[in-house]
């Protein structure tokens, strides 16, 4: 027996109905490329999109495992209150902050400016060595 080792959770045929859909193909269309039948096609992308979920609960798992936890700051709440809440998510997964709350909100307003307002969703970022990475949230 010969072992294959897989460098993605998705068969070749799920990626070539996904990259389809994405161009825009119906699925009667990637059916009839594909030489199968459109309830096959609806098949085949049911499976791989529950690989994608599966592959996104897994690195979840991995990250918090590996002690880095993300947290989002909704727009319009006072940069002032986001280092507090900073250090209290990192506390409640025992990560020890390389940074001051002083740094925290210095880093916050060169980065987003008005200290009363967080004018969008922030992305917070907590590595397990006590670094923090903060960015405009991508809203996922």
């Amino acid at each position: 027996m010969i072992f294959v080792a897989r460098e993605s959770l998705l068969t070749p045929e799920q990626i070539k109905v996904l990259k389809l859909l994405r161009e825009g193909k119906s699925r009667k269309e990637i059916a009839e490329i594909l030489g199968t039948s459109v309830s096959n096609v609806y098949m085949i992308e049911k499976r791989a999109l529950r690989n994608v979920e599966i592959a996104k609960r897994t690195l979840r798992q991995y990250l918090e495992i590996q002690g880095e936890v993300t947290m989002r700051v909704p727009a319009g709440v006072p940069l002032r209150e986001i280092p507090e809440l900073v250090v209290e998510e990192a506390n409640k997964y025992g990560v020890k902050l390389k940074e001051t709350t002083s740094d925290i909100l210095y880093d916050l307003i060169k980065e987003f400016g008005d200290v009363d307002n967080t004018p969008v969703e922030v992305e917070i970022r907590i590595l397990h060595d006590g670094r923090i990475l903060m960015r405009p949230s991508s809203g996922r």
